[in-house]
């Protein structure tokens, strides 16, 4: 809002972009952003972002201002005002420095539903088109809110009581008289911290707006009004004179479509190709509805009070993270978060124990964590990270530090809760290897996200740019551990196609007659058909056939013999009891009513029949995607390497598992 010129007097012309908010969301036409922790920033190299940084000069007068517009000064920009800058060829792709891009991106007219029910809302109430109005505007103003806040009532007929409630801090209190005494209550305030925003969703709509002004200020210039003659501008309106050209300006205004706006600029100049300085194309969709509109001014119409220029000016973004090679132990001794890496075998999990400890003799408060309850297992007092968010995070309850191991199985949203805890002081240790299993099925926002942490902005934050990569083997054999190496990224196999590296697998690790311990394979029904081969050939003459009750889940248990020196394994959500998912069990002794098996901890309990047939499986074969971070021993065999969904990840991690290299063969 600013004025260029003072108006005259004369008969002057007020346009107006109509409903500018809110069709700015329901005539949009890009995908609207939704932004996760994961998102870093990254150089632009002429790709626009769902975000872009424009380091362009500062307009310092109101002449400049209006030939940049919808640029406002250095800063980021979304895609309307980026598109129409470089269409116009208002600024160059060497301005063009910084980009964003979010995880997930809804549809354009995925809020045009709400908007209408909204609407409609109003609809048979007393003003309700203003109403109607007035609503979606002051949604729009709230997804700026930048600061979330919890309030307490509490209330007493003694004020001493409330006193210690407020400790020291400011408070508001209101004090009731009523007959035979009074009411005091204190309101007390508390910050929350939070990194969630709808902040993306309102720049989109304020550039949009400020991308309409200038496309209708590119129409009340190219038709013909002199700068001099444009006065004044509001935050969706301009007051200009127009001159002889009055009714040919209203009419090219108020015959503007939505759908018109993606060739408006080259139908004003007459281009019949591609401009030189026409660097992008702008998104449309297609529509009807008109974007402007003219009426002749009045006096409540004109600026009363002087502006300043409305420029704003951001620092151009420092995106130099260098990871710096860390001591684990000094790390910890000077208080600094850390990431820890290294293949299977490297020693990860005994270091993160030794970290553990010293931190505990120190008296600080650990908690462990890991995304399956077979890693947190092979943590001290680990839990599984979903339970860690549910009961702490989520309760506003964090510890000291915070130890995660396999960190690539981490899911975006985890990451979103997870992250929070920075802001509250938490350190971080965090371990893994990035060449094991991904997230499954990972989606931000009910979108499906390819995006990783591992090369995030958070990441490096979480760990304060400290980095720990072992690299010696301590577990497997030589001949493993580098095969593995090999086929992951930068070996000397990666660049192999799958097949022709299960062939080199093949020749390293051939098959044999003997029997496989346990089989790894990628369908559920391959699982039980090995599973009920090897129960028949394998059980003893004391073995108990039990039935296990029909499910239609992917993991179903089956009929088996069960008989003692058996090795099982658990399927349940979550822990109870002795038993927790991704725990291994050895039977001790069976009858149909009830089993006695010994956990890893070679602690002895008993269960029902009934509930050992619904939780546990056999272990003859198992699935690829229940094996990372087990060490199996026996021979240890790899099928399905010709299936559709086997990959390089599989084939590490399957080959990983094994103890020794003469005890792994790929069928």
């Amino acid at each position: 809002m600013f004025q260029h010129h003072a108006p005259t007097e004369e008969a002057l012309l007020m346009m107006d972009c109509i409903r500018c908010r809110r069709n700015a969301l329901y005539e949009c036409a890009v995908p609207l952003p939704v932004f996760s922790p994961l998102d870093s920033i990254e150089q632009c190299n002429q790709t626009l972002g769902d975000l872009t940084f424009i380091d362009a000069p500062l307009p310092k007068t109101t002449g400049a201002l209006m030939k940049a517009l919808p640029f406002q000064g250095p800063g980021w920009y979304t895609l309307p005002a980026t598109q129409w800058l470089l269409h116009t060829g208002k600024i160059s792709w060497d301005m063009c420095t910084h980009k964003i891009d979010a995880s997930a991106r809804h549809p354009p007219d995925y809020l045009r539903n709400a908007l209408e029910v909204m609407e409609t809302s109003w609809s048979n109430t007393e003003g309700g088109h203003a109403y109607a109005k007035n609503s979606i505007n002051s949604m729009i103003g709230t997804f700026d809110i930048r600061s979330e806040s919890a309030w307490l009532l509490r209330s007493s007929r003694t004020e001493d009581d409330l006193k210690p409630l407020s400790n020291g801090q400011a408070c508001l209190k209101i004090r009731t008289d009523y007959e035979g005494g009074s009411i005091y209550d204190y309101v007390l305030k508390t910050a929350l911290v939070d990194n969630a925003s709808f902040r993306p969703i309102h720049d989109l709509t304020l550039h949009t707006e400020a991308t309409r002004m200038a496309q209708a200020l590119a129409v009340v210039e190219k038709l013909g009004t002199p700068l001099k003659c444009i006065y004044e501008f509001k935050t969706d309106s301009i007051l200009f004179d127009p001159g002889k050209n009055s009714n040919k300006i209203k009419d090219a205004l108020e015959s503007t479509t939505f759908g018109d706006l993606p060739g408006l600029y080259n139908n004003l100049v007459k281009a019949k190709q591609n401009r030189l300085d026409e660097y992008s194309k702008v998104d449309g969709v297609e529509s009807n509805g008109k974007v402007f509109r003219c009426y002749e001014a009045n006096e409540d119409d004109r600026l009363h009070c002087k502006r300043q220029l409305p420029v704003t000016e951001a620092d151009t973004p420092d995106i130099k993270e260098e990871w710096k090679d860390a001591d684990p132990i000094q790390c910890i001794e000077r208080g600094e978060s850390l990431l820890l890496l290294g293949r299977p075998g490297t020693g990860k999990s005994t270091l993160t124990n030794q970290l553990v400890e010293s931190l505990e003799g120190k008296g600080q408060h650990v908690i462990c964590a890991a995304k399956t309850h077979v890693a947190a297992s092979r943590l001290p007092n680990g839990i599984s990270l979903n339970h860690f968010v549910n009961s702490k995070v989520k309760r506003g309850r964090y510890p000291a530090w915070l130890v995660l191991d396999e960190i690539s199985m981490i899911e975006c949203s985890l990451w979103a809760m997870v992250s929070k805890l920075a802001f509250c002081g938490t350190k971080f240790i965090l371990v893994g290897d990035w060449n094991q299993y991904k997230a499954i099925n990972d989606r931000w926002c009910g979108q499906p996200t390819e995006r990783s942490a591992e090369n995030s902005s958070l990441l490096w934050s979480m760990a304060q740019g400290n980095r720990c990569i072992l690299t010696h083997n301590h577990r497997s054999d030589p001949k493993i551990f580098d095969f593995c190496a090999s086929i992951c990224p930068c070996g000397v196999r990666a660049d192999l196609t799958l097949q022709e590296q299960v062939a080199t697998a093949k020749r390293e690790f051939p098959l044999t007659k003997r029997k496989a311990d346990h089989s790894l394979v990628i369908s559920h029904a391959k699982r039980r058909r090995i599973n009920a081969e090897m129960n028949s050939l394998t059980r003893t003459r004391d073995a108990v056939y039990l039935k296990a009750p029909l499910t239609k889940q992917a993991n179903a248990p089956q009929n088996a013999w069960m008989f003692p020196g058996m090795q099982l394994v658990c399927y349940m959500d979550g822990k109870r009891g002795n038993l927790y998912n991704g725990g291994w069990y050895t039977v001790v002794s069976v009858d149909h009513s009830k089993f006695r098996l010994k956990g890893e901890d070679e602690v002895e309990f008993e269960i029902t029949a009934q509930d050992a047939m619904a939780k546990l499986r056999m272990t003859f074969a198992l699935t690829f995607a229940c094996v990372q971070g087990l060490t199996l021993q026996g021979v240890v065999r790899l099928h399905d390497c010709d299936h559709p969904r086997m990959d390089w990840r599989k084939l590490n991690v399957g080959i990983s598992r094994a103890t020794s290299s003469d005890l792994v063969e790929i069928f």
